[in-house]
């Protein structure tokens, strides 16, 4: 019925066009032909009878005449496409202005954004969702309404680059990296009277510096904009990273800070960082934590949702019980509320994507709803591989057990370390390696091995340079400023080399 090369459509999905790329076989239950059709980059195997030629005309008012009506997930891709092209109000005028896929969930941080009063977002989509373009959105949308004079994004200094190039090859917006002399001949200027207008990069190591925050914090520079990324820098309280954040949401008109863990060790890097974005709102911690345990029955929802199969019945009761709570009972008066326990009620006869909506519009009803927004990959990723964890036995060898063993026990020598976190981390992924394959570990430890013996070989003085490199491992950055970082010497480090470098070359010849 179908050639190979002919273009098609599914019968029941009109929006899945591919390509036959091959005539398959006779199903004997059915009688159909299976025809292997490409769909983008997938190919699906496809019965004929669910296939047709793509019209050469298509109506789409003659699609809905027949019965044919695209996927749910085409329709809301579309309404997000037509609302955003043209608006009912005046929203999303950075849509179409950059030069990047169009993907919808990435305009829900700046529809969120425009909606808080305060324009405060934090943004913690999952790692590879494109938070880059999200706050670059956020920026050409203020440009298109209010007139921006004065951005400024801090940074990692590593991703300074980055982002000079991904602004100006995806937004064309030019930004210039500018380093700690830069601020401070700002400082300058603006007690001379003068205003400048502005489109900076800078690193959290040049801002963080005591000379930089006072003057934030004393003269207090109006930015129209201020981009934190990689934001849980600044979630302990007792860093100059906090002091920096604090400092400049006092100046910023407008603030957007990303990471991907919003909490890492505990609740209070949560709360440290919306007390930067808002300390309005959020400056009270021990309330904090108590609204956020009124708010619990939310996350059981949540999780009965999200069970196999769902579990309508917790759910509900869960949602049920906000109205018992004096922090949570204004939520419950709410048409939103009332739908989202509608649809918990019937959750089990609701597909994949109806239930990944439900958990979402759950978690708006939140505490942090108004200011965080969080995007999962479950959510957006199609056809999204499902992993299956499975324990495979591995038999090692004696040598090889004697191996791993070693690194084993290493590990709990050094853990935990008085010498830092950095000595615990490197051990930690000597083991990672270990585990991950035995010969390339082997080769890794002799390489690390022969350059201590080359710089014990190299005399006192000045270390080796990737044994500097190791040492410094897991400090703070060095400062990007211009400034020269002082070579680094241990002649104590070097004697020890010189007189264990018997035992160093033994543990080599034996690796």
């Amino acid at each position: 019925m179908f050639a190979v090369g002919d273009t098609v459509r599914r019968k029941s999905q009109p929006d899945a066009v591919g390509r036959v790329r091959h005539a398959g076989y006779i199903e004997e239950a059915t009688g159909n032909r299976i025809y292997q059709v490409q769909f983008g980059t997938a190919v699906k195997a496809i019965a004929d009878a669910e296939l047709e030629y793509l019209p050469e005309h298509i109506d789409p008012w003659d699609d809905i005449r027949a019965g044919i009506y695209a996927s749910a997930d085409a329709f809301k891709t579309l309404m997000t496409f037509e609302r955003l092209l043209r608006p009912p109000s005046p929203i999303a005028a950075s849509f179409g202005s950059a030069k990047a896929a169009f993907y919808p969930f990435q305009f829900k941080p700046l529809l969120k954004f425009l909606e808080n009063p305060r324009k405060r977002l934090l943004i913690a989509d999952d790692v590879g969702l494109g938070k880059t373009i999200e706050a670059g959105y956020i920026i050409r949308e203020l440009k298109s309404r209010l007139s921006i004079e004065r951005v400024l994004l801090v940074v990692p200094s590593r991703l300074r680059t980055k982002w000079k190039m991904e602004m100006e090859r995806r937004f064309d917006e030019r930004f210039e990296i500018v380093n700690r002399a830069k601020l401070m001949d700002l400082r300058r200027r603006m007690e001379q009277g003068e205003v400048d207008r502005f489109s900076w990069i800078a690193s959290f190591e040049s801002l963080r510096h005591d000379t930089v925050v006072e003057f934030l914090t004393g003269l207090r520079p109006s930015i129209d904009m201020v981009v934190v990324d990689e934001a849980h820098r600044m979630r302990n309280p007792k860093t100059k990273q906090n002091r920096l954040g604090k400092a400049l949401s006092a100046c910023a008109e407008n603030m957007v800070m990303l990471t991907a863990t919003p909490v890492q060790t505990e609740l209070a890097n949560l709360y440290n960082l919306l007390n930067i974005l808002d300390d309005a709102e959020f400056n009270n911690g021990p309330l904090f934590e108590e609204r956020l345990k009124a708010y619990r029955p939310i996350v059981r929802a949540g999780t009965a949702i999200r069970a196999s199969p769902p579990e309508p019945g917790v759910a509900v009761e869960a949602l049920q019980s906000l109205a018992e709570n004096l922090h949570t009972h204004e939520l419950t008066r709410s048409e939103f509320y009332s739908n989202i326990v509608d649809r918990c009620r019937g959750a089990r006869r609701l597909g994949r994507d109806q239930l990944v909506a439900l958990q979402r519009d759950i978690n708006e009803l939140s505490l942090t709803g108004n200011i965080i927004c969080r995007t999962r990959k479950l959510e957006v990723i199609k056809d999204k591989v499902v992993r299956a964890a499975q324990v495979v036995p591995v038999r090692y060898t004696p040598a090889e057990r004697s191996f791993y063993d070693s690194v084993a026990g290493l590990c709990r020598l050094t853990s935990p370390n008085p010498a830092g976190w950095g000595v615990t981390m490197a051990v930690l992924q000597a083991f990672r390696m270990t585990a991950s394959c035995i010969p390339a570990a082997a080769a890794r430890f002799r390489d690390k091995l022969e350059e201590l013996i080359s710089t014990a070989d190299e005399g006192p003085g000045r270390i080796h340079p990737e044994a500097a490199v190791t040492l410094q491992a897991g400090s703070d950055e060095s400062d990007d400023d211009g400034e020269p970082v002082p070579p680094l010497h241990a002649p104590q480090l070097s004697e020890v080399l010189r007189a264990r470098r018997d035992d160093l070359r033994t543990a080599l010849d034996q690796l």
